[in-house]
C-alpha cells in the first residue's frame, strides 16, 4: 500500500506499513527527548545527487508540508536539518535535504531516528487517523464485554513479528499480548480505555 494513502491504523500519527497486523493506532517511540515522535529511521544514501533513503514509520510523512525542518538524532547527538523534498514510495521513502548533495554526508547518520515535535504531530491528527503508541500507555484494559480487568497499558515495544502490549495490574503479574487487530479492540483516549479480546488467554503464558 502505498504510504500516500489512508493506513488503517500505529505509530506513525507514526502508522506501521503492515496495517494488517496492527489496529487503530499509530507509532510514537522512546527517544530521550519526550517531546519528540519518531517518524523514520535514516537508511542510507541514495543516488548521487545527495537524496538519502528512509525507512517509513507511518502516515506522519504525508500529512506533513515540506519544506521543513526536521529532528535527526543518534547516539548522543542531534542535529536539525531542513527537509526539501519528499518523495513518498511503497516501503520507504526518499528526502532531500538543503545544503547536501554528497551521498557520502549522510554516512554518519546512517541509522538515525528521525523527529518531529509532539507538539506538532498531535496538531496534525486526530483520532479518526489513529493513535501514538504514547498515548495509549496507561489506558485501562476492559475485556470483549466492556467490564474492567484490573490491568492496564505499561508499554509498548516492537518485535519483529508484530508490536506487542505490555499489561500491569497492582495484583498480578505482568502480560503480554501481541499488539494485533485479532486481540487489540475498540481504543477510547476520551474513557481512558482499551479493549483486549481474550486477555485471559495470556495469564498463564
Amino acid at each position: 500500500m502505498e504510504e500516500s494513502q489512508k493506513l488503517s491504523g500505529l505509530s506513525s500519527k507514526h502508522l506501521p506499513l503492515n496495517t494488517e497486523k496492527t489496529p487503530n493506532s499509530k507509532f510514537s517511540t522512546n527517544t530521550k527527548d519526550k517531546n519528540s515522535i519518531q517518524i523514520g529511521i535514516l537508511a542510507s544514501s541514495h543516488g548521487v545527487k545527495g537524496w538519502a533513503k528512509v525507512k517509513n514509520a507511518g502516515e506522519s510523512w504525508s500529512k506533513l508540508d515540506f519544506p521543513k525542518k526536521i529532528i535527526f538524532e543518534k547516539a548522543n547527538r542531534t542535529k536539525i536539518f531542513n527537509i526539501l523534498q519528499v518523495e513518498i514510495k511503497p516501503n520507504y521513502l526518499l528526502i532531500r535535504a538543503e545544503a547536501v548533495n554528497q551521498p557520502e554526508f549522510w554516512l554518519e547518520w546512517n541509522g538515525a531516528k528521525i523527529l518531529i515535535e509532539k507538539s506538532e504531530a498531535d496538531s496534525i491528527f486526530d483520532e479518526e487517523d489513529g493513535f501514538f503508541y504514547y498515548q495509549l500507555e496507561g489506558l485501562a484494559v476492559l475485556d470483549q464485554n466492556g467490564k474492567p480487568t484490573g490491568y492496564s497499558v505499561e508499554k509498548i515495544e516492537e518485535s519483529p513479528a508484530h508490536d506487542i502490549l505490555f499489561l500491569k495490574s497492582d495484583s498480578g503479574n505482568p502480560i503480554l499480548v501481541p499488539y494485533t487487530k485479532s486481540w487489540v479492540g475498540d481504543i477510547s483516549l476520551g474513557s481512558g480505555t482499551i479493549v483486549i479480546n481474550g486477555w485471559e488467554d495470556w495469564i498463564a503464558l
